[in-house]
């Protein structure tokens, strides 16, 4: 008897062109500009598909090519990260990403909180981890950032009430009360599950097309 594996497809990638656009971005300028990519390697016929941002004028570039049976695949990734940003806009979630930021914030920009940081969580026996702050345009530093922040909870409360490091008023400012906790577990927990389906989405020698519709089917949206 054999066994027989399966392997997965592996994604190949090449840069046909990486050219500057001096007209307008227009749809009807960019369209220009991918057909002549196409026809100067010769893949008139070849191609079926074009993956691309959510932009406007990508956009219709792109479905305006359907008259060539190449057909519009929207990115997928990029998509989900849209829709959490437009989640993440609610005012309980802006005001506790801005504050939860701001605590970042006021520890990396000062390297003696920081030292007092790093000593208060080896005095507590945690693991040494360095708080991280959010870049608005990954939605998932977000989360890494709240969950970074509950891990190293007791040691950050405690530097915060040291009124040598932190005066009366910047720690009223940037105190974070039980329910902002537990809004932030809550939080978390939320977009986990989003942080799953972002990295099945990113993988970078993988299709994952084919993954749209099951997870789709596994949220339930």
């Amino acid at each position: 008897t054999g066994v027989q594996t399966c392997a997965l497809p592996i994604l190949c990638w090449v840069c046909l062109g990486f050219e500057e656009m001096r007209e307008n971005h227009t749809a009807d300028n960019i369209q220009d500009s991918l057909i002549n990519i196409i026809e100067t390697w010769n893949l008139t016929g070849k191609v079926i598909g074009i993956s691309h941002d959510n932009a406007a004028n990508v956009t219709n570039a792109v479905r305006n090519l359907q008259e060539r049976d190449i057909y519009s695949s929207p990115c997928a990734a990029h998509t989900l990260q849209l829709s959490i940003n437009k989640g993440l806009e609610n005012r309980m979630c802006s005001h506790l990403l801005k504050l939860a930021s701001d605590i970042v914030a006021a520890f990396k920009h000062s390297p003696k909180r920081t030292n007092a940081l790093e000593n208060k969580i080896s005095e507590l026996g945690q693991k040494k981890l360095c708080l991280i702050q959010r870049c608005p345009t990954r939605w998932n530093s977000s989360m890494d950032m709240l969950m970074r922040l509950l891990e190293l909870r007791p040691a950050i409360v405690s530097i915060m009430l040291d009124r040598t490091l932190f005066n009366t008023k910047t720690a009223k400012k940037l105190e974070m009360l039980e329910k902002d906790w537990e809004y932030c577990q809550i939080l978390v927990k939320l977009l986990k599950p989003l942080q799953l389906a972002t990295t099945v989405l990113c993988y970078e020698r993988q299709v994952t097309i084919s993954m749209v519709i099951i997870l789709h089917s596994f949220f339930d949206i």
